[in-house]
């Protein structure tokens, strides 16, 4: 079962995708999130959030540059 990921900002949605996994700069370090993971509200550190659909992995945005790739 895929882990539904949104990631947001006060002005719009960054991300909006189900993935088998998730790494985010937390503010005390990176973060692996995986499908079952409890919910989660957190703030961003400092650089890059990834994911995981099947065997490819994705960049999906840096953390203080608001870019997404897609």
């Amino acid at each position: 079962m895929p882990l539904a990921v949104e990631i947001v900002t006060p002005s719009r949605i960054l991300v909006q995708e189900q993935v088998d996994e998730l790494n985010i700069p937390g503010e005390l370090g990176y973060l692996g999130i995986l499908p079952g993971h409890t919910a989660l509200l957190t703030n961003l550190g400092q650089g890059e959030l990834m994911y995981r659909r099947g065997e490819q992995r994705r960049p999906c945005h840096r953390a203080g540059r608001h870019r997404r790739e897609g």
